[in-house]
C-alpha cells in the first residue's frame, strides 16, 4: 500500500517544477508513520518462527532502512532548495503584478487632463465615490487624482501583505516537512541499529 502511494505521490515527475518538488516532500512525509508503523510491525518477534525465506526478506527490509532513511535526509535540502526559488516566484509573479497595476494608475494619472468631466464622474461613481456639486470639473479631478493616490497606496499594502503570506505560508510548509524529514530519517537509522538481529547471514543461525 505504501509502494503505491509513493508511485502515485512520484509519477508523473515534474523535477523542474519547485511547487511539486515541495508538495512531493511534504507527501512523503507525511505518509512516513504508515510506512514506520508497518515497519514496526514486520519486524516485531525478531526472527522467531519464520522460514529462511522470510528471514531473508526481513533481511533485506532491514538494509532497505537505511537506504530510505538517508533518502528523508536529503528531503531537507531539496524541500530548502525549492522553498527558496518558490519565494523568487512569489516575487517575481508579486512585482508583476504591482507593475501591471502601477502602470494602469500612471496612464489614468496622465489622463486625466484629457477626460471630460463626465467621464471623470463616471470612473468616481464606480468606486463608490460622489463627486462635489461646486466646480465640479476642479473638484472631480482633484477627487480621482486622490483617488488614485490612495488606490496606489492600497496596492503597495495588499501586494506586500500578500506576498509575505504566501512567502510565510511555503517557508512554515518547508520547515515542518524538514524536521518530519529528519525524524523520520532517524527512526529509519534507529531501526536499521535495532534490526541487526535481521542482518545475520541464514546460515549463521541455522549453526
Amino acid at each position: 500500500m505504501t509502494i503505491m502511494n509513493w508511485v502515485d505521490i512520484l509519477v508523473p515527475p515534474q523535477f523542474l517544477n519547485p511547487i511539486w518538488e515541495l508538495e512531493t516532500v511534504g507527501s512523503l512525509v507525511e505518509g512516513a508513520p504508515l510506512l514506520l508503523f508497518a515497519t514496526f510491525l514486520i519486524f516485531y518477534g525478531e526472527d522467531a518462527y519464520r522460514g529462511v525465506l522470510e528471514q531473508r526478506l526481513v533481511r533485506l527490509l532491514s538494509q532497505a532502512c537505511l537506504l530510505v532513511a538517508v533518502c528523508f535526509f536529503l528531503l531537507m535540502p531539496i524541500g530548502a532548495n525549492s522553498t527558496i526559488r518558490i519565494n523568487r516566484e512569489i516575487d517575481q509573479q508579486a512585482g508583476d503584478s504591482f507593475g501591471l497595476q502601477m502602470a494602469q494608475i500612471d496612464q489614468l494619472e496622465e489622463q486625466v487632463d484629457e477626460i471630460s468631466t463626465e467621464e471623470i464622474a463616471a470612473i468616481l461613481e464606480s468606486q463608490g465615490i460622489q463627486a462635489a456639486d461646486s466646480d465640479p470639473t476642479v473638484s472631480s479631478k482633484d477627487r480621482l487624482l486622490e483617488y488614485l493616490v490612495e488606490t496606489r497606496q492600497n496596492v503597495m499594502q495588499e501586494t506586500s501583505a500578500v506576498k509575505r503570506g504566501r512567502k510565510r505560508s511555503t517557508t512554515k510548509n518547508a520547515i515542518k516537512w524538514g524536521i518530519g524529514a529528519i525524524i523520520v530519517s532517524f527512526t529509519l537509522v534507529y531501526l536499521w541499529r535495532l534490526t541487526q538481529w535481521a542482518r545475520v547471514p541464514v546460515i549463521k543461525k541455522l549453526r
